[in-house]
């Protein structure tokens, strides 16, 4: 456990990709926007306020999306911008593990 706290230690205080001006590592990341509407469980019929979250991703083999499962859980719309770009682009849920969120 040590060994892993003082790697993510390390690795917090390694410069950014700016720092670094790597244009593959800049292209990898992207922010993600949700838009989303919890069920209101004790009462089926009634739905929650909608939500707006938005969170990080990192571009994978096959110009899929990789990120958190609460950025994405319960949702009605994903946007997706690449780093340094205004645009956004829709996207499609493919996959989901709420267990290893």
């Amino acid at each position: 456990m040590r060994k892993l706290l003082l790697i993510l230690s390390i690795l917090l205080i390694l410069p950014t990709a700016d720092s670094f001006g790597n244009e593959e590592i800049k292209n990898s990341i992207v922010k993600i926007y949700t838009q989303s509407i919890r069920p209101y469980y004790s009462d089926p019929r009634t739905m929650n306020s909608p939500n707006s979250k938005a969170g990080s991703g990192c571009v994978i083999e096959g110009h899929r999306i990789i990120t958190n499962a609460h950025v994405v859980s319960d949702h009605t719309l994903i946007l997706v911008r690449k780093y340094g770009e205004a645009k956004r682009y829709k996207a499609n849920l493919k996959f989901i593990s709420n267990d290893v969120d």
